[in-house]
């Protein structure tokens, strides 16, 4: 059965609390970090970074100090920040990314980071 957007919140109004995700940090307290990754340096694993200055005036980020972080799965099509990235193999620790992009097709996008070789697409056509 269709539930429309309007009545979906109203049978449900536990999910409209859940919308901004923005402003809460990802629990992956329960998931372990799997083998081959380590926490993200940029987000300290909370998966959420502060606004800049210039961020904090648009009218979409009314009432927000923070957002997905774009080192750890924030820049993907998901738009989920997991707290870890992959290990980059000169320091060990968890990789701030340094991507590269190519155009593989007319909308579709691949993004790889050279140091660690962590990708990622993009399809922005419909």
């Amino acid at each position: 059965m269709y539930v429309g957007k309007i009545d979906h919140y109203i049978l449900r109004p536990h999910l409209k609390e859940n919308m901004n995700t923005q402003t809460k940090p990802y629990d992956s307290s329960w998931y372990p970090i799997p083998k081959g990754y380590a926490k993200c340096p940029c987000c300290d694993g909370t998966g959420l970074v502060e606004l800049t200055e210039k961020e904090k005036v648009y009218s979409w980020n009314k009432d927000k100090t923070h957002k997905q972080c774009s080192n750890c799965g924030g820049q993907t099509m998901s738009g989920r920040a997991l707290g870890y990235s992959k290990i980059d193999p000169n320091t060990g620790l968890g990789c701030e990314h340094t991507v590269i992009g190519r155009n593989a097709g007319r909308c579709y996008h691949i993004y790889t980071c050279t140091k660690c070789g962590y990708s990622y697409d993009i399809d922005s056509g419909d």
